[in-house]
């Protein structure tokens, strides 16, 4: 646990850096927009409370947010869940799989907590991205894992991948924090887009459901001499 204590810090100061600030906004918008046409009664975000996310999410009357500092709704330790199972209909979790020793075991339990077709939204530095030219140390110190790799683990844990999209095409070594709107998004998203910084993913709580077949179904029905042949009452059977 203290070494995910650390990597967090690591990554807070990283997103106080002019870049970082630029790859929040862009992240900021990814989960605005998915945020905004969310549906359901409850949402958990579990890490950076400075980043107020689920108040996009309008539809969703009760938010809590779920952090290791007292600011937080729930203080608790970020891979710590104290949730019954299907308690959320949506998780948000901005850059927890870098921190995590164990990620496919924390999705598990992420998939515990959501409700039957419930939505997980998660975003995570792209470790194939050219940030990493200004960013050796932190590439160094946290755990990165590739979009595929994710998607893996989402599938083990239950939960199926229903769309992604990479974000902040940037220069690493910019100065100022610009909007991420802008014709090197755009030029990213359309030539190299397994570049940018950051990957965002929507997954869905797989639930599965018994059907009748509609074949068998109408030739039961038409059956009109079927008969139930009962069993006798044990009690007459009863020690014979």
């Amino acid at each position: 646990m203290q070494t995910e204590m650390v990597r967090y810090r690591q990554l807070e100061n990283w997103f106080a850096t002019p870049f970082g600030r630029y790859v929040a906004v862009a992240e900021a918008d990814f989960f605005a927009r998915k945020l905004a046409v969310a549906a359901g009664e409850t949402a958990l975000q579990i890490g950076w409370p400075q980043w107020p996310l689920l108040q996009h999410a309008a539809a969703i009357r009760h938010k809590v947010y779920q952090h290791h500092q007292p600011q937080a709704d729930v203080c608790a330790q970020p891979m710590a869940l104290p949730w019954p199972e299907n308690s959320f209909d949506v998780v948000v979790l901005p850059h927890g799989l870098e921190v995590a020793a164990y990620a496919p075991q924390w999705l598990a339990e992420l998939q515990r907590v959501l409700m039957p077709h419930g939505r997980l939204l998660l975003t995570g530095l792209n470790p194939a991205g050219y940030w990493r030219l200004n960013g050796r140390s932190l590439c160094r110190d946290l755990d990165l894992h590739g979009v595929g790799t994710v998607r893996s683990w989402l599938a083990q844990a239950g939960l199926s991948l229903q769309e992604g999209s990479f974000m902040a095409y940037g220069w690493p070594w910019m100065r100022r924090p610009k909007a991420p709107v802008s014709a090197i998004e755009y030029m990213g998203n359309r030539w190299w887009p397994h570049q940018a910084a950051v990957y965002g993913l929507v997954a869905g709580k797989e639930v599965l459901s018994v059907r009748p077949d509609a074949k068998l179904t109408k030739q039961l029905r038409e059956l009109k001499d079927l008969q139930l042949v009962g069993a006798s009452p044990c009690s007459k059977h009863w020690g014979k």
